[in-house]
């Protein structure tokens, strides 16, 4: 905020007209659980009058169990603010958690869709190399190429585009995964790579390129050297 450092002074004014002169204190990187900056209890009560408690943080005195501080806090709650959750600390990590589980998933689904489409445009195109290369596939298989290696061939060409394309598109991905994660370094978020994840995409794609080339290689091996050597 305003690249203010701790111990400087900066004033406010509140949409009611009030104004005050505060301090920096601290500084905090969390700007998801709070936004602005936080003031005192008592510079709050001087400067508003209606309260709308967003976030409330409360610290249990020395012997109080967890659960038995939530259920007080809870009870403490129940009257002025019937709405209000009460979490633990573990309780609000999973509940952050969850939120951005359900946005990795709708992500994971949208991958999941590009592999069906990518299994679908590799399936065309190596039906169409298979046309085109009728004649060719008809010269091997009069040299001794056994169905076999036809086979072998139709897959490899199609793990190694998949291949190919899985790299670039993890490439590109992490890279426009650090960009964006640069850009919100304010908001707390930071760039880590999964590796794991990464490892998975990958082999699912070579599982597309194999899946993929299934029917183009089936035809492959089908064709017979003379109808294949006549093929116009």
């Amino acid at each position: 905020m305003q690249n203010l450092k701790v111990g400087q002074g900066f004033g406010i004014t509140t949409l009611d007209g009030k104004t005050a002169r505060l301090r920096v204190l601290g500084e905090y990187r969390d700007p998801q659980l709070f936004t602005g900056f936080v003031v005192s209890n008592a510079a709050y009560d001087s400067l508003f009058v209606d309260r709308d408690v967003g976030v409330l943080l409360v610290k249990f005195a020395g012997g109080v169990s967890t659960a038995t501080g939530k259920a007080a806090v809870a009870t403490a709650l129940k009257e002025g603010y019937p709405a209000a959750k009460v979490r633990t600390n573990s309780e609000y990590k999973d509940f952050v958690g969850k939120q951005i589980n359900q946005i990795l998933t709708i992500f994971y689904a949208l991958l999941a869709f590009s592999i069906v489409i990518s299994l679908f445009g590799v399936l065309i195109t190596l039906l169409l190399a298979v046309y085109e290369r009728t004649r060719e596939i008809g010269m091997l298989r009069a040299i001794g190429t056994t169905r076999g290696q036809l086979r072998s061939m139709i897959f490899s060409e199609s793990v190694i585009t998949c291949a190919i394309g899985g790299l670039i598109g993890i490439a590109v991905g992490l890279l426009f995964g650090y960009l964006i994660a640069r850009g919100l370094e304010n908001e707390g978020i930071q760039f880590s790579v999964p590796v794991g994840t990464i490892v998975v995409v990958f082999i699912l794609a070579v599982v597309a390129g194999l899946i993929a080339a299934l029917a183009p290689a089936r035809r492959a091996a089908k064709l017979q050297p003379l109808e294949a050597l006549h093929y116009e």
